[in-house]
């Protein structure tokens, strides 16, 4: 559970923000309703718990080619920039490195 706000509130908001975002919902819930409404907010990838982590990294990759990202060196999302080639991220304006 997200504190404040449930998944289809934080959906909507990002896809308000920018349609192209791709969002994979990683969720305990498994009936159609909530996967019917996930995917009417915009929603395009849905798992349910517990997940096989190779089947993570299958969805997370073809959300990544799809949204163009993957081959992208500084993927952005509003103002947060992150950038691969100087490992990197930017977040209006101010710095900080990955360790």
């Amino acid at each position: 559970m997200m504190p404040e706000m449930d998944g289809f509130k934080f959906a909507a908001m990002v896809q308000e923000q920018d349609k192209l975002i791709p969002i994979l919902f990683i969720t305990a819930r498994d009936d159609i309703a909530s996967k019917q409404k996930s995917f009417r907010i915009g929603v395009d990838g849905y798992m349910t718990k517990p997940v096989d982590l190779g089947e993570l990294v299958l969805r997370v990759g073809a959300l990544l080619r799809r949204a163009n990202i993957a081959n992208e060196k500084k993927p952005s999302a509003g103002s947060f920039i992150l950038n691969a080639d100087e490992m990197s991220a930017t977040v209006a304006g101010g710095e900080g490195e990955y360790p």
